[in-house]
C-alpha cells in the first residue's frame, strides 16, 4: 500500500513537491504495510534517506530527498553541446563514461587521470541522499560535484559530460521538448546481471542491508532506487530514432569493444587517432579499469567504511563478466526474471531486436570482458 506526502503525510491525498501547482508531479510514499515496503524500510532506509517516493508517470522510486530538487531538475538549463551517458544503475555506466570521455577529449589519457566523478559528474547525485545531514551528523564533507552536483554542472564551461540514472520522463524539460538537443548515449545490460551487480553495489556503496533474496524481490517489484528496469530501458528505447540519441549495450562492448568505440566516435563526430587505439583498448580493459583509482570508486568505498556506513567489503568493479547471474541466481529466480521481462518485451518494439532474445536466453554461455 502506498500513501502520498504533502509535507506532513496524509493518507491517499495528492502531493506536490517544491514545484508549482501546474508543474508538480504526484508522488507517493512507499509505506511498510506490505512485504516489499517492510523490506525497504528495514533494509534500505537510513537517517540520510528516510523514505522512498514514487515520482512521475512511471512511478520511479527515488529517495525522498529528490523532492527538494525536483523543480531544479526539471528546469535545469541544458546545452546542445552537452554529452550525456544515461543508464539504469549497474548497466555498464562507468565503463561507458570513461570510453565516451576519452573519445570526446581526443584520447587525452593524461587528463583522464583526474577523478571520473569530477570530469563526468552524476547529474542527480545530490538528490539521492541528504548530504547536508550527513555532514552535520558525521562531519563527512563532500566536494561540490557530489554534494551539489546540479550547481557544479551548471557552472561548468565548455562541453559538459553528464551522467544520469534518471528515466527519460524525469529528464529536464528542455530535453523532453526538444528545445535543447544534448547528445545522449544510453547503455543497457541484461537485467539479471544488473540485479546481481546492483545488489553488491548497494551493500558496498549505499549501505543497503538486504540479502540477495529480498533484494531481488524489491528489484522485481520495481520499487528499488531508480524504479523499474524495463520502464527505464524502454523509455529511452522508444526515443532511439532521434538523431541525438544512441543506444549501446554492455554485451556489445564486451564482444566488440572497438566496434562500439567507432560507433560512439561517429555519433560524437570525432575522429580517432589510429595509433592510440591499442592504448585505448588497454585502458578500457577490465583489469585496467579495476585498478584505476580515477574510476574504480575506491576512495568512496574507503570513506563509507571509515564512517561505518556499509555492511560489505569488496570492489566497485567485481567480475567484468556477462551472465554472471548464473552463479548467484537459482533457476526459479531466473525463470521469474525472464517471465517478468517477457511481459514488457512482448508489448514493445524492442521485441524485434536481437538483444531481446539475448536477454531472454538464459542458456547462453557466460562471456568474459
Amino acid at each position: 500500500m502506498f500513501v502520498t506526502i504533502l509535507g506532513r503525510l496524509q493518507q491517499y491525498s495528492p502531493v506536490s513537491s517544491t514545484c508549482t501547482l501546474k508543474e508538480c508531479q504526484k508522488v507517493k510514499k512507499v509505506e511498510n504495510t506490505d512485504e516489499i515496503g517492510q523490506i525497504i524500510h528495514r533494509d534500505f532506509l537510513d537517517p540520510f534517506c528516510e523514505s522512498y517516493v514514487l515520482v512521475g508517470e512511471g512511478e520511479t522510486a527515488l529517495g525522498d530527498n529528490y523532492l527538494k530538487f525536483e523543480d531544479e531538475v526539471k528546469k535545469f538549463e541544458m546545452r546542445d553541446s552537452d554529452i550525456i551517458v544515461a543508464s539504469y544503475p549497474k548497466a555498464g555506466t562507468t565503463w561507458t563514461q570513461e570510453m565516451v570521455w576519452l573519445i570526446g577529449n581526443d584520447l587525452d589519457f593524461k587528463a583522464a587521470e583526474e577523478h571520473l566523478d569530477k570530469r563526468f559528474p552524476h547529474f542527480e547525485l545530490c538528490t539521492i541522499v541528504d548530504f547536508q545531514k550527513m555532514k552535520d551528523t558525521l562531519g563527512a564533507t563532500r566536494p561540490e560535484f557530489v554534494g551539489n552536483s546540479l550547481n557544479y554542472i551548471r557552472n561548468q564551461d565548455g562541453v559538459r559530460y553528464i551522467k544520469t540514472h534518471l528515466p527519460y520522463d524525469l529528464l529536464p524539460n528542455q530535453v523532453l521538448t526538444g528545445t535543447k538537443l544534448p547528445r545522449i548515449i544510453y547503455v543497457m545490460r541484461d537485467p539479471k546481471d544488473v540485479c546481481v551487480s546492483y545488489f553488491h553495489h548497494g551493500r558496498l556503496i549505499q549501505g543497503w542491508r538486504a540479502d540477495f533474496e529480498n533484494f531481488s524481490k524489491v528489484f522485481l517489484s520495481e520499487k528499488i532506487m531508480f524504479g523499474s528496469y524495463w520502464k527505464h530501458v524502454l523509455g529511452f528505447w522508444e526515443q532511439r530514432h532521434k538523431p541525438n540519441i544512441l543506444i549501446i549495450t554492455y554485451e556489445d562492448m564486451k564482444i566488440d569493444l572497438l566496434g562500439v568505440i567507432r560507433k560512439v566516435a561517429e555519433f560524437l563526430n570525432k575522429e580517432l587517432p589510429e595509433e592510440k587505439i591499442p592504448q585505448l583498448l588497454k585502458h578500457l580493459s577490465f583489469e585496467s579499469m579495476k585498478n584505476n583509482r580515477a574510476v574504480n570508486q575506491q576512495d568512496k568505498i574507503e570513506s563509507r567504511k571509515k564512517h561505518k556506513l556499509v555492511p560489505e567489503d569488496g570492489a566497485f568493479m567485481r567480475s567484468g563478466t556477462s551472465q554472471s547471474y548464473k552463479g548467484e541466481m537459482t533457476e526459479e529466480l531466473v525463470s521469474k526474471f525472464d517471465q517478468w521481462s517477457k511481459q514488457y518485451i512482448s508489448h514493445s518494439s524492442f521485441a524485434n531486436d536481437p538483444t531481446a532474445a539475448l536477454y531472454l536466453n538464459s542458456a547462453q554461455k557466460t562471456t568474459k570482458m
